[in-house]
């Protein structure tokens, strides 16, 4: 069985067809972009709520990065949330383990050019992790993504 098949299998994905696919393959590569220390660095670096580094959540479960990112839920987004407007493709609550995704928008951007899906689903680690939003804002959030665990 490929490794991707193993992959898939031992990821929360509660998501159909393109969406499925686009997201599964964005997890696979978000979680060996945290493997790079570069990466991995800003969940010491970012804190949440409390002034904690992300880290602390990471450390109260055990887990790597990437286990975590394992067991993170993805299921279909609330069609009002993503119709608010033209940009988001996924989005979650601070501390909340489940990321709602904007299914035909993350596959229409994410299916071919994974890179990019690859960096949103570091962005809502971030938000499960506790980081909150604005501030940061959204666009500074995803812009120390891109510099830290881009290419």
């Amino acid at each position: 069985m490929p490794a991707t098949w193993l992959l898939v299998m031992q990821l929360h994905l509660f998501l159909e067809g393109k969406a499925r696919m686009a997201v599964a393959d964005a997890v696979a590569g978000a979680r060996l972009r945290l493997a790079d220390a570069r990466c991995s660095g800003l969940l010491t670096e970012l804190r949440d709520a409390d002034g904690r580094p992300l880290t602390a959540k990471l450390e109260s479960t055990g887990q790597t990065p990437a286990e975590y990112l394992a067991g993170v839920y993805f299921v279909a987004g609330d069609e009002r949330r993503c119709r608010a407007d033209d940009a988001t493709a996924a989005f979650t609550e601070p501390g909340s383990r489940v990321v709602h995704v904007c299914v035909d928008r993350f596959a229409e951007r994410f299916a071919l050019k994974t890179r990019g899906g690859e960096l949103l689903i570091l962005h809502e680690l971030l938000h499960t992790l506790g980081l909150g939003e604005n501030p940061p804002s959204s666009a500074a959030i995803s812009a120390i993504v891109r510099e830290r665990c881009g290419p």
